[in-house]
């Protein structure tokens, strides 16, 4: 390494570090000679941690804490002693209607993704000040910085880590404390499928997802005295979506033009759902990926349907949904649009339950669609209803 980014003799604190961004940048923070502290909940995940940074060669240890717990987090910064870097990382994601986020959701969100960053920083910053240096970096989002539809809080939440990092700069870069936020695009992690990473990856201009460690290097560059006029700064690592807003790089389109590639991805949509409404179960999952990720709205605990669905999930949804409405359901298409690969479907559906129950209900869905496929579908409804007239009547019929 470059004696630029010598991290050795500094000691840095990551949040949230056994998995993800935050275990890359404790791996990459370790490669570079500091003494990282590893933070996390699972004792055992921490200590695989630990001992993959030891047989790299750098020094690392774990301290457990619940963040959003007051105490716990106390008893990090005391356990953790001197801290010369601070990477507020930890944090959790959640993406729907702004209908469907209940109030104890809401803070929870806050309370997990802006609550300990604050904290930390009012506990540790100012010892760092005292010393004339230290560095904290943020781990943000290209969600704090544009409009993401379902993104509304999570959103609010990253674009809180941005404007304490301009504060934090105000108060403490005086005294040779640096305060930077890395806003990252979307990443492979543990927090959403594969799939959804790689379909929100397309939409920037590189065209792909991140692996955490390219957003690792940029967190070990921040940290590194390689940065040391660099502070009060968002730096995007997001492939380049948020310098060009509303850009999608179109690889897979070739020499299709844009509007003829939104045009047949439409008529995959519309002839799906022809299929739904037909009760052409098999022809509607001909159109469907086999790496299909599906979701629909609402809590598994108050409507048997919802939640997450690979392909064959997804099948058997149909399946209950055949059962409760022998007669099928005729879908009318009220609205339908597209922008590349993602095509917006309106509609209303109406049939009569099994038990003779008159059904009647408007869906909106999300999807993705790449080489005549859908990959993606994310579907909100009516979730109440739906579970009163489809699923009772499933169980009722056997």
């Amino acid at each position: 390494m470059s004696n630029g980014q010598d991290l050795t003799g500094l000691t840095a604190l990551v949040t949230g570090a056994t998995s993800g961004i935050g275990r890359a940048a404790a791996a990459e923070l370790a490669r570079h000679g500091a003494e990282v502290i590893v933070h996390g909940r699972d004792a055992t995940r921490g200590s695989d941690v630990v001992d993959a940074i030891a047989a790299d060669g750098g020094k690392a240890r774990f301290i457990a804490a619940d963040l959003t717990r007051p105490a716990e987090l106390d008893g990090l910064v005391e356990q953790a002693g001197r801290v010369d870097i601070l990477v507020n990382n930890a944090g959790i994601a959640w993406f729907g209607p702004t209908s469907e986020l209940d109030v104890p959701g809401f803070d929870t969100l806050f309370t997990a993704n802006v609550r300990p960053a604050y904290f930390l920083t009012a506990a540790l910053a100012p010892a760092m000040a005292a010393r004339g240096s230290g560095c904290i970096i943020n781990v943000g989002s290209m969600a704090g910085e544009v409009g993401m539809p379902g993104g509304a809080a999570y959103s609010a939440t990253k674009a809180a880590l941005n404007a304490m990092t301009r504060s934090w700069t105000a108060e403490f870069s005086p005294a040779g404390v640096r305060v930077n936020t890395v806003a990252s695009g979307p990443v492979y992690t543990d927090i959403q499928p594969a799939s959804t990473t790689e379909a929100v990856g397309a939409t920037t201009v590189l065209a792909r997802a991140a692996q955490p460690a390219e957003i690792a290097n940029v967190i070990a560059f921040l940290a590194s005295p390689a940065a040391s006029y660099v502070t009060g700064a968002v730096i995007a690592a997001d492939g380049g979506r948020t310098a060009v807003l509303g850009h999608s790089h179109r690889t897979r389109i070739e020499r299709k033009s844009r509007a003829v590639h939104e045009a047949e991805n439409k008529k995959v949509a519309l002839a799906f759902f022809e299929n739904l409404s037909a009760g052409k179960i098999d022809a509607a999952l001909d159109l469907v990926a086999d790496d299909l990720d599906w979701w629909l709205a609402g809590k598994p605990e108050q409507f048997a349907l919802a939640g997450p669905k690979t392909r064959q999930q997804f099948a058997e949804m149909l399946t209950t949904i055949e059962k409760g409405m022998p007669n099928g359901i005729r879908l009318t298409i009220t609205g339908i649009t597209a922008e590349d690969d993602r095509v917006a479907v309106e509609m209303n559906a109406d049939g009569v339950s099994a038990a003779g129950q008159e059904y009647h209900n408007q869906y909106h869905d999300l999807l993705v669609i790449r080489d005549g496929k859908i990959h993606v579908g994310k579907e909100y409804l009516d979730t109440a209803h739906a579970q009163e007239v489809i699923v009772k009547a499933a169980l009722a019929t056997g």
